[in-house]
């Protein structure tokens, strides 16, 4: 079936409408499967093959509809969630229930910090045309490494040292495993943002730790610069520390992006303090240019195509935010510090 002359506004509508209606009239978990196979089995999928279909759109029309089409899909995915939850309590329902007997004052939770810093980030990047991406947490070594220009036995995998399963697998150091895999399934422009989980082989402090969260996010398109990417974290540093932070890059290594940089923004300190160490900057990420050999592994054309790339720890902002002094604190379940936020 050919989805690409079907995809429109109106049909992504429509298609909402009528899996939210299935949804709902749902009477059982297996009448939910039969909804989730129609929308997100791999082969024949309705929403699966809108996804994979966008790569094929003209540009125009990509930047169009592939916000709308993610939304979609998300919105499908929450439904599917909060009707299975309902079906679940339909069943404990029938069980007996004394209502004379005290409840248990349990206490109420609330999101994680590191979670509502994440939650904002995807708002600002989504307000700006950005799909937001999951990948596997444990992958092969080729979306690991040598799909993101760090090829066997180079001296850069001792910095993103990670847990290995076997000699192939293992757990992802970084949010790029998701680049080389967005752009085979979207192509080119594409616009991303990939937020999870990373680990690496690290001595845990105060600011490292063996598993951590990551925000990847690229733009690719023709006639991209290091100027696209100037103004894109210049309204991010507005936006999460203040209207009137200043901002700057410096030369940096990754061997993914070439050239590379780091940006940093600049300390609310009049001189020494602990945070920017008495340089009156902090250094908040990595970025650069995408290497030729990333886009050519993605199935991107480096001659007609360029794109920047960046990195960056949203519990670092978190940290800076909320004042926090301690990275291991986030994982830590000490409700003392949980409590807090």
């Amino acid at each position: 079936m050919n989805m690409t002359s079907e995809l429109s506004l109106a049909n992504l509508n429509h298609l909402a409408e009528k899996y939210l209606e299935r949804i709902s009239l749902a009477k059982d978990i297996s009448e939910l499967e039969q909804v989730y196979q129609a929308a997100f089995s791999r082969k024949s999928g309705e929403i699966s093959n809108i996804m994979h279909e966008l790569k094929d759109l003209a540009p125009d029309k990509k930047k169009e509809i592939a916000p709308y089409a993610q939304d979609l899909r998300q919105k499908i995915e929450t439904a599917l969630a909060n009707k299975k939850i309902q079906l679940g309590d339909v069943s404990q329902d029938q069980t007996f229930f004394d209502a004379t007997v005290p409840s248990k004052d349990s206490g109420r939770g609330h999101i994680h910090p590191a979670t509502q810093v994440i939650w904002e980030i995807e708002d600002f990047f989504r307000s700006l045309g950005f799909m937001i991406l999951d990948g596997p947490e444990v992958d092969s070594t080729f979306f690991n490494f040598e799909g993101v220009n760090i090829p066997k036995d180079h001296p850069a995998r001792d910095m993103q040292d990670t847990f290995y399963l076997d000699e192939n697998i293992a757990l992802r150091p970084h949010t790029s495993n998701c680049q080389v895999r967005a752009m085979r399934e979207y192509g080119a422009p594409l616009r991303a943002i990939v937020p999870g989980r990373c680990y690496r082989n690290e001595n845990r402090d105060a600011r490292h730790e063996h598993t951590f969260l990551q925000f990847e996010g690229f733009m690719i398109d023709e006639g991209i610069s290091i100027a696209n990417f100037r103004d894109v974290i210049d309204q991010f540093f507005k936006r999460f520390i203040n209207e009137k932070t200043e901002t700057r890059i410096r030369p940096g290594y990754f061997p993914f992006v070439e050239p590379g940089f780091e940006f940093d923004f600049k300390c609310f300190c009049d001189g020494f303090c602990g945070l920017c160490k008495g340089t009156g900057w902090i250094e908040f990420g990595g970025a650069g240019m995408i290497h030729p050999n990333v886009l050519k592994h993605g199935h991107i054309d480096p001659d007609k195509f360029s794109g920047w790339a960046f990195g960056f720890g949203p519990e670092r902002l978190a940290m800076i935010r909320k004042q926090i002094p301690d990275l291991r604190l986030f994982r830590s379940g000490d409700l003392r510090f949980l409590e807090q936020f």
